[in-house]
């Protein structure tokens, strides 16, 4: 296999079929871009795909890495895991503070992470039997929610 060269990745190209405001979080499957200005309906413009973001929050704290999700119905960044995963905590958010500082798709396979970091142990010999089946699907469940954490796969 062959790779050519073509950006330096920072940003990526997008042609909206509808205009798009700057500032707005545009999702995409496992991950997601910001615009930096506005894109009007059918022109090319440009998503932010890493770099350190604000974002208005939910009245919680968040700690620094921590997963930042984007509550869309709420305009608000959020740590619930069933919202559009964002990135990581770069600071600690007060439950009092306006705004989170996230380092936007670390841990979707975006700069400055991976999704690594949620530690699952092997599972060993099992048996067929109720206990070894109950260890299996405890083992599964910690691996899927994991890859939910990292927002690698959405959650179920």
């Amino acid at each position: 296999m062959s790779a050519r060269y073509i950006q330096k990745g920072e940003s990526i190209d997008y042609r909206p079929e509808t205009d798009v405001r700057a500032k707005t979080i545009v999702p995409f499957p496992g991950f997601v871009g910001i615009t930096r200005l506005d894109i009007r309906a059918g022109e090319l413009g440009a998503l932010a795909v890493t770099g350190v973001f604000e974002s208005p929050k939910a009245a919680e704290a968040i700690d620094v890495g921590e997963a930042v999700y984007y509550d869309a119905e709420n305009g608000v960044a959020t740590k619930e895991k069933t919202a559009i995963y964002l990135g990581v905590a770069v600071y600690n958010a007060q439950a009092s503070s306006e705004f989170v500082y996230y380092l936007l798709n670390a841990g979707a396979g975006g700069a400055g992470g991976s999704a690594a970091g949620v530690a699952i142990e092997d599972l060993g010999t099992l048996t067929n039997d109720s206990e070894s089946m109950g260890v299996l699907k405890d083992k599964v469940n910690s691996i899927l929610e994991a890859l939910r954490s990292a927002g690698i796969i959405a959650a179920g």
